[in-house]
């Protein structure tokens, strides 16, 4: 029995070196990658980039599949992943990056994405049209510097889709094994953050109690950001019940937004009706039930009126409330009031 004991600590020890190694030599690869594009790779002259932003479980991917149906763009699954990515080691978990930032890091970082030059097997899993004239990057982990890039990088096309934050965060908790971060230290450590947009905030804290209500924290101030920076010329905002809902609309704003044809095509509607690569088996495009319904029978009472009590610490409760659609023009009218006075 101790003979048995000690050969099952050996193979645990053996597995956990193996392990090591692995993500090491992961981690040695990634970096020389990234070094080796930014150096080497021609900087080709994409006619158009196009960067998507959401958050996790928000439908980021579907829109991409939706704006490439017309396989116009090379496609870039989330270059900015902190946890992915090691040569990313200085960007925070949700970054947050003042747009008057010079730093080499950020803007080398910046460059070799937004230039196309990234090649790497996570960043190109969904690329099947590699040599198309446009660029289409979505990330997940970007809300906070979205103005930065709006800066930086001018002619980058923005994206911002937005879904409700109650079905996001029921999402994630269907999803815990992907790790969503979701911590309010990740927000309340960055001291830059705190000062330009957080300050006097910190009390929401106290309210996000349960990991759901830490997403809806999270939720908040990815978008609460980047709604009081840039307003309508400068991010295009959709809205995923509104996709669901009127899709043919919604799309056309899209395309108009990006300079593309707003003609819907049947390849388009196809698309539109098409699980995404991400969607799981419990997903409602899977299983048939209502696409934007579905949390309201899953949640309970108590959970929604402490997510809609979150959101109004942040005005947001302007744009998602207990019903499912959201107040489009509000949003609208959020984000130009509060840009105008930054």
């Amino acid at each position: 029995m101790v003979d048995d004991m000690i050969w099952g600590k050996s193979m645990n020890l053996g597995r956990g070196i193996k392990r090591r190694i692995k993500q090491n030599l992961k981690k040695q690869y990634y970096l020389f990658n990234f070094h080796v594009n930014g150096r080497f790779n021609s900087k080709r002259k994409y006619k158009d980039v196009i960067w998507v932003v959401g958050d996790g479980r928000s439908g980021t991917t579907w829109v991409s599949n939706l704006i490439n149906n017309r396989k116009k763009y090379r496609f870039m699954f989330e270059p900015f992943h902190t946890i992915e990515f090691p040569w990313l080691d200085k960007f925070k978990t949700f970054q947050y990056i003042r747009p008057e930032n010079h730093s080499s890091y950020f803007l080398k970082r910046g460059r070799v994405i937004f230039n196309g030059q990234m090649q790497n097997p996570h960043i190109n899993r969904n690329n099947i049209y590699p040599q198309s004239d446009g660029l289409l990057i979505k990330d997940i982990h970007s809300h906070l510097f979205l103005n930065w890039v709006d800066h930086q990088f001018p002619t980058v096309k923005k994206v911002m889709i937005l879904r409700h934050p109650c079905a996001v965060a029921l999402s994630k908790m269907r999803l815990n094994l992907w790790n969503w971060p979701h911590d309010p230290d990740i927000f309340f450590s960055q001291a830059d953050l705190i000062e330009d947009h957080l300050s006097g905030y910190e009390y929401a804290i106290k309210k996000a109690e349960s990991t759901f209500e830490r997403y809806i924290l999270a939720w908040s101030i990815l978008h609460f950001v980047p709604l009081q920076q840039l307003n309508k010329d400068r991010l295009h905002l959709i809205f995923y019940e509104a996709l669901c809902t009127n899709p043919e609309h919604e799309l056309r704003r899209l395309f108009a937004y990006l300079g593309e044809s707003t003609y819907f095509d049947p390849e388009l509607k196809e698309t539109l009706h098409t699980p995404s690569i991400t969607s799981r088996v419990h997903s409602a495009i899977n299983t048939g039930s209502d696409l934007i319904n579905g949390w309201q029978s899953e949640l309970t009472r108590e959970q929604i009126k402490k997510a809609l009590d979150i959101l109004s610490v942040f005005g947001l409760d302007q744009i998602y409330d207990e019903t499912p659609a959201p107040n489009i023009e509000q949003a609208e009218r959020f984000r130009e009031n509060r840009a105008e006075n930054k």
